[in-house]
């Protein structure tokens, strides 16, 4: 079997999906990230595609490095998410093949379920309060909420009541055990950010998610003396080498792998093994479409350590286009919380690809 193209599909409501074709009819599916124009991703993507073509889809190790050494000096953002794209087709080739879900590839499951935790957003305190009671009433276990994304180095209490004021809002549409997790995205200076983590303890936070910059990680110890509440950190933390330092310095309580950032199946298996003897925990990141999902769920179930997957798929928050790309819909199963293991071959997911060509969007310089 050989590869014979690979295609980037840029779609409503802002994914980024890709096919890996082969010589014998196989094609798989993944999922990168638009992090700079859509024409230089596709444009990116094609060199991806002439190193590939022609050879093995099954030799999944090899190629992974293939596409990485291709990539040289420039490894970034922009490259990583889409080595991860093509590094999540190949493994959907190699288990339809195989006529086996992708986590048997890792020694099997170790769960037959994942536990949601659902990312939800919305214009004020009060419609969000709404949809986490609507996200809980759906099935899932937990929300996770952004916080603000901006701050001064000495900051007004104002924005810390606003924020105190969601989690409060939730804590009171919910119920006392729903679990609440709050994002900073890396945009709180830690002067403010160990005041805004220390007022938020009482209200029993599943975890705080990068409440300082990505670039400051080494201030997370620092952080930690002002809350009880776990922290995470991993969205954006490139490959095993990213999260080496992380955990070697025990900088964090949580992190969470992305098969769209970190460097797809293949790299995020890698990272969630490494973790597991640091005592650190594994949820899933996952903030874009269904592939990435499919994807995610693989991983997560191959790991001792993984604890929650995050979803912004199913849950009443999310974009109700983004499950009209799954023509297999009836294989998600959610129950208590819990989403059931897919045991379809691959990733778990028939993609609807007259559905994507139809809700193709303008590629853009």
């Amino acid at each position: 079997m050989k590869i014979t193209d690979i295609q980037g599909f840029y779609v409503k409501p802002g994914y980024f999906f890709i096919k890996v074709s082969t010589d014998q009819g196989l094609c798989g599916w993944g999922e990168s990230a638009i992090l700079y124009t859509s024409q230089l991703q596709l444009d990116v993507l094609e060199e991806i595609k002439k190193a590939l073509v022609g050879k093995s889809p099954l030799a999944i190790e090899s190629l992974w490095n293939i596409m990485f050494e291709c990539l040289g000096s420039r490894v970034s953002s922009l490259f990583i998410t889409l080595l991860s794209g093509v590094d999540q087709a190949l493994w959907d080739i190699k288990g339809k093949k195989e006529n086996s879900p992708v986590y048997d590839f890792f020694g099997g499951s170790s769960k037959d379920k994942a536990k949601l935790i659902s990312w939800i957003r919305a214009e004020n305190s009060s419609k969000l309060a709404k949809k986490a009671k609507a996200a809980m009433d759906f099935g899932s276990s937990s929300v996770k909420i952004s916080a603000r994304d901006d701050s001064e180095y000495i900051d007004s209490y104002k924005k810390m009541d606003e924020v105190i004021e969601r989690v409060a809002l939730i804590r009171e549409a919910t119920d006392t055990y729903f679990g609440i997790s709050v994002d900073f995205h890396g945009k709180i200076h830690r002067s403010i950010a160990k005041v805004m983590v220390r007022e938020l303890d009482p209200y029993g936070l599943t975890f705080i998610e990068d409440p300082i910059p990505y670039d400051n990680l080494e201030s997370l110890k620092k952080i930690a003396q002002y809350t009880s509440v776990p922290l995470a950190t991993g969205e954006e933390i490139f490959s095993r080498w990213g999260f080496r330092k992380v955990l070697q310095n025990e900088l964090i309580d949580i992190i969470q792998p992305s098969v769209v950032y970190t460097g797809g199946i293949t790299e995020a298996r890698k990272v969630v093994s490494m973790a597991e003897p640091y005592d650190v925990g594994i949820i899933m990141h996952c903030s874009l479409g269904p592939i990435a999902f499919c994807s995610s769920l693989h991983v997560g179930a191959s790991g001792s350590n993984p604890i929650m997957q995050e979803e912004n798929i199913f849950n009443p928050s999310a974009d109700p286009l983004a499950k009209k790309y799954i023509k297999n819909i009836e294989d998600f199963v959610f129950q208590d919380g819990y989403i059931n293991l897919i045991r379809r071959p691959g990733i778990g997911i028939e993609v609807d690809e007259d559905c994507v060509r139809e809700n193709l969007l303008e590629i853009k310089n």
